[in-house]
């Protein structure tokens, strides 16, 4: 039977310090509030990889000799173009500096370099251990968030504000279904707590494209995996739990069924997010208006007297990341974007196809498709998401 794998004794301290920084690195990635402690781990993996390139440099960029890195180059560069011809360099610079710069490029190449030497199934449970104890700090966040609007008279499952913690919830999924795989009675036990708790914070967000991912997801990996009883498990108990939050609701709970039977998507579509970005790309399709979500809210709202059709007079973005960089980068940013996210997801299907530690490839595909391709179609993911996915898709491929 198989069982939660452990960590093998004959660790060097290098590997213990590589697999370690980099851990806590994602185990915090999504928290917020805690910046000082991010800035030192992320200090201590640049300072770990500019000494690993010094040690090994003629190995190191044998790893960035690839289409998927070469995609990544060309989107930076078309972020770069969107600086030359920004209606507001200040505010483009800004946001290329800390977004596309610092924690996609940079941050890629760091993590890539620091674990490329560590063994395939060592990252393959850093990936899956910092991804599953990120449920620790996520949950304590929650609950100190629930408490304070408790105190306030706001009641659970009744506010948008916790939608914000999506991406951290998507690209957990996928490790933590890695746990159901671990076959004994310690691990299922422990499958099931974090589930539990797991999905309560998910319908929490009340936010149907994070909902929408998780389940799509969840049903690639059961098909992928050919699990039949977990499938039947979740729908069972996760019936019970809505009819009796149904039956217990006295309007508490009215807008997780309003989320949960609305089919309405005219504030994303019909002069809504979306369709008003389309308003403004067809104004500027091939230049471009420049890089930034700032420089978006200010461009919308200074032409939003030109358009009385739009539902929001004031922006709440453009919900689409293809339509975010088409926006501000004009045909080249749209061209850079889609062979990127191509590039990647082949690159990702390549290697769980061709590799013998497939549950690495797999979690990176799966955290692309959920958080990257669907939650993307109706929200701005962050860019610099993509830092982790290919930071260590590299780095599984570095290790011959």
């Amino acid at each position: 039977m198989k069982s939660i794998p452990t960590i093998n004794k004959k660790f060097s301290y290098r590997s213990y310090w590589n697999l370690g920084i980099v851990f806590f690195f994602i185990v915090i990635y999504f928290a917020d509030g805690i910046t000082r402690y991010k800035h030192i781990l992320t200090g201590l993996i640049y300072f770990t990889a500019i000494i690993s390139l010094i040690m090994e440099k003629r190995t190191v960029f044998n790893m960035f000799k690839n289409n998927l890195f070469l995609s990544l180059i060309f989107f930076v560069v078309a972020i770069l173009y969107s600086l030359i011809i920004s209606r507001d360099i200040n505010i483009s610079i800004k946001a290329f500096n800390k977004e596309i710069l610092e924690k996609l490029f940079i941050n890629t190449i760091a993590i890539a370099i620091v674990l490329y030497r560590e063994k395939k199934e060592n990252i393959t449970n850093l990936l899956i251990f910092s991804l599953v104890f990120s449920i620790l700090p996520l949950t304590i966040k929650e609950i100190r968030q629930y408490i304070n609007e408790y105190h306030q008279g706001i009641l659970p499952l009744s506010t948008f504000e916790h939608r914000y913690i999506s991406d951290w919830l998507i690209f957990i999924m996928p490790s933590l279904l890695s746990f159901w795989l671990y076959k004994n009675t310690k691990s299922i036990i422990l499958f099931l707590l974090l589930s539990l708790i797991f999905v309560l914070i998910t319908i929490g967000t009340l936010q149907r494209g994070t909902w929408l991912s998780i389940t799509i997801v969840f049903i690639i990996w059961c098909l992928i995996k050919k699990e039949i009883q977990l499938p039947n498990i979740a729908i069972i108990l996760l019936s019970i739990l809505l009819i009796q939050l149904a039956i217990i609701n006295q309007g508490q709970y009215d807008k997780l069924f309003y989320k949960l039977k609305q089919m309405d998507s005219s504030h994303r579509y019909c002069n809504g997010t979306q369709d008003s970005a389309l308003d403004l790309i067809k104004d500027n399709p091939i230049i471009g208006y420049g890089y930034g979500e700032q420089l978006f809210y200010k461009i919308y709202n200074e032409r939003v007297i030109d358009y009385p059709e739009w539902i929001f007079k004031q922006s709440i973005g453009p919900h689409n990341t293809i339509l975010s960089i088409w926006f501000a980068a004009g045909i080249l940013g749209l061209v850079a974007i889609l062979y990127f996210f191509i590039s990647t997801f082949i690159y990702l299907l390549k290697k769980y196809r061709n590799n013998k530690i497939k549950d690495g490839f797999l979690i990176l595909m799966l955290i692309f498709i959920g958080d990257i391709i669907i939650r993307g179609l109706f929200e701005t993911v962050h860019i610099s998401n993509m830092s982790v996915i290919i930071g260590i898709a590299l780095a599984l491929n570095g290790n011959k």
